[in-house]
């Protein structure tokens, strides 16, 4: 499939081949105007995620400026494309969780928005990026089993492994520690093709939001 990420006239966007894996919060697609640098920025750097060579990047602005849209639009363009980038998208809010409970919500999420990704299942994705849904892991395991695609036993495997870490004891910041480092475990195993570009908003809330 060719880029998506194109210019039509008047600094607006063409929709072209999209496919709006995630609902973006300025409404109709078609409000999405300007941002060309950001976006063309960001774009550029998930090809180098692509090749091995990316690297962490903070996007920083005031707030109420478009960040998270810029995120939504860039995941929906990667979701389109299929070309062995999956994006995941997680955001922090306001609030406490224990580095346990973090764990098990990060780890889920981002096991369903690689299924939908597979799958080509809006469903998942929408799903995982809405924090008013709570996944309960015993349950996403059930509902997998009853599907196929892509990479199926090495997800199910590694949803195994992570029931079981929920069942011990480990100081709970070992738990922090294992959820942000489940992207680049699944990207790394021998088999699995693609590459995640991790995408992580109101990443100021991190301290608050984790009480580990």
């Amino acid at each position: 499939m060719s880029k998506l990420l194109q210019l039509a006239d008047n600094y607006k966007w063409k929709l072209d081949g999209l496919e709006f894996a995630i609902e973006e919060r300025i409404g109709a697609p078609e409000n999405f105007i300007g941002r060309v640098e950001e976006l063309e920025f960001l774009y550029k750097w998930t090809e180098y995620v692509q090749g091995l060579l990316g690297r962490g990047v903070a996007f920083l602005g005031r707030r109420k400026v478009g960040k998270s849209l810029i995120l939504e639009r860039l995941y929906n363009i990667l979701y389109s494309e299929q070309k062995g980038l999956i994006p995941f998208y997680y955001e922090f809010t306001e609030g406490e969780r224990s580095g346990k409970e973090f764990y098990h919500d990060f780890v889920t999420r981002f096991y369903m928005q690689v299924i939908g990704y597979y799958t080509k299942d809006t469903s998942w994705n929408r799903r995982a990026v809405n924090k008013d849904v709570e996944i309960d892991i015993n349950k996403l395991v059930a509902e997998i089993e009853a599907i196929s695609f892509t990479n199926k036993k090495v997800i199910l495997k590694r949803l195994a492994n992570s029931i079981d870490r929920l069942k011990g004891d480990q100081p709970l910041y070992e738990y922090v520690i294992a959820a942000l480092g489940a992207p680049h475990g699944y990207a790394t195993i021998p088999g699995v093709e693609e590459k995640i570009v991790q995408m992580i908003d109101e990443f100021q809330y991190l301290n608050m939001y984790i009480d580990a």
